[in-house]
This record gives C-alpha cells, sequence and structure tokens, in this order.
C-alpha cells in the first residue's frame, strides 16, 4: 500500500514537471527559424560549446530540466572522448531535409572529424503557436545516411 502511494507521489510530481515544462514552452515562429536554429546549434557543437547549445535549445524543448541537465552532462562527457578518439572536429554538413505534411521538419546533419564523423538529427513540430523541438540526438551511425550512386 505504501508503495503504491509513493509511486503515485513520484508519478504526480514527473506529471507536474512535464505540465510545467510545457506550459513555459516557447515556440519558433516559422519552418525558417526552426532551420536558423539547427545551424545556430550546430555550430555551437562544432565549438564544443554543448552547455551554450542546450541553453539555445531549451526554451523550445519540452523536456524536463533533470532530463535537461543529464543530456548535457553526457553530451559534454562524450564529445570530449570523440574528440580524443577521432580528433579535431574539421567541419559539419547538412546531409537531408525530410518533412511530413507542414508538421513535422528533420534536419540530418554530419559533424566531420579528423578520423570519424558523428550523425545529429533535429526533429521539429509544428503546432498552432509554431514550430517546437520534438526531438533532437546524436549518434555515431553515420553510416546510415549512404546512398546508392
Amino acid at each position: 500500500m505504501l508503495k503504491s502511494i509513493f509511486s503515485t507521489i513520484i508519478l504526480l510530481f514527473i506529471s507536474m514537471t512535464f505540465v510545467f515544462s510545457q506550459s513555459q514552452l516557447e515556440t519558433l515562429k516559422t519552418k525558417e527559424d526552426a532551420k536558423k536554429m539547427s545551424k545556430e546549434v550546430i555550430s555551437l557543437f562544432k565549438d564544443s560549446k554543448i552547455k551554450e547549445a542546450v541553453e539555445k535549445m531549451s526554451p523550445y524543448w519540452p523536456i524536463s530540466p533533470a532530463e535537461m541537465a543529464t543530456f548535457q552532462e553526457k553530451t559534454e562527457g562524450y564529445m570530449d572522448l570523440l574528440g580524443n578518439t577521432y580528433g579535431a572536429v574539421i567541419g559539419t554538413e547538412k546531409i537531408q531535409q525530410e518533412k511530413i505534411s507542414d508538421f513535422a521538419l528533420r534536419e540530418t546533419y554530419v559533424m566531420l572529424y579528423q578520423k570519424s564523423a558523428i550523425r545529429l538529427i533535429f526533429t521539429y513540430y509544428k503546432n498552432k503557436q509554431g514550430w517546437t523541438i520534438n526531438s533532437f540526438k546524436w549518434d555515431e551511425n553515420y553510416e546510415e545516411l549512404f546512398q546508392k550512386e
């Protein structure tokens, strides 16, 4: 019984945090603003300014402050590791842009290191107020971007 009450309290707290983050969510007014956001975040990543990149996305990304902090901390650690393993960042490139009707946009970039690359994917969702960041992720799976010649 006590475990059930504790679980309910935890779920209520998580729900309240999510509702609070939703109520404070800002929007990007146009698709062009969303594309500009992607470019600015990529530039910050390239310059190893992960904290600034996360702060830039934060008002438009409906995740809790705790999730945001965890994402930032893990990303900073991995980016340091990638730099040590693959060398310096030598550039970035936009690879793909995809859409679903007029309500979703996905942009895929690669960040090029001296010895390898990583993939960065932005997904935006358009609601009645404007565009929000639905998801942002990065990984080392750039090989999934190969296309037949």
